[in-house]
């Protein structure tokens, strides 16, 4: 069931994403974040990108958690690559915090592919977000 997301003013998303990013970020990946955040909040009331459970908690459960992992990447890594990257979580989030990384979107569910480019042209991040299913046999 689709459903809407809260408003964020962007200087009260700016203040709290900055205050759960494990180090400063640039106010043009804030800017990122931010048109991130209100095309999921457009397409969120029409496809079900992420559940009411945590609705309350989307910037610390989805973008803090992803912007968690940036201590994680080497510094000289020069691609990521995101499988079933659904509403953008972490692959958009890190772009946006990485633009040094080529950054690599692959979703299975088209309407999520859909979110996914539309999501990254707003946000003008030079992503590959790619309709597939990434199988491994077995």
């Amino acid at each position: 069931m689709a459903f809407d997301l809260p408003e964020i003013p962007l200087a009260e998303f700016a203040s709290r994403i900055s205050g759960l990013s494990p180090g400063p970020l640039p106010e043009k990946t804030i800017a990122a974040l931010f048109a991130h955040y209100e095309e999921l909040r457009r397409w969120n009331r029409r496809t079900n990108l992420v559940g009411p459970g945590t609705a309350g908690e989307i910037l610390a459960r989805h973008y803090g958690e992803s912007l968690a992992a940036l201590p994680l990447l080497p510094a000289g890594a020069r691609a990521g690559l995101d499988l079933g990257s659904g509403a953008g979580f972490p692959g958009l989030v890190i772009a946006a915090a990485r633009p040094d990384l080529e950054m690599t979107l692959a979703e299975a569910r088209e309407r999520k592919w859909a979110f996914l480019l539309a999501a990254a042209r707003k946000a003008s991040l030079p992503c590959r977000c790619l309709n597939a299913r990434v199988r491994v046999p077995l």
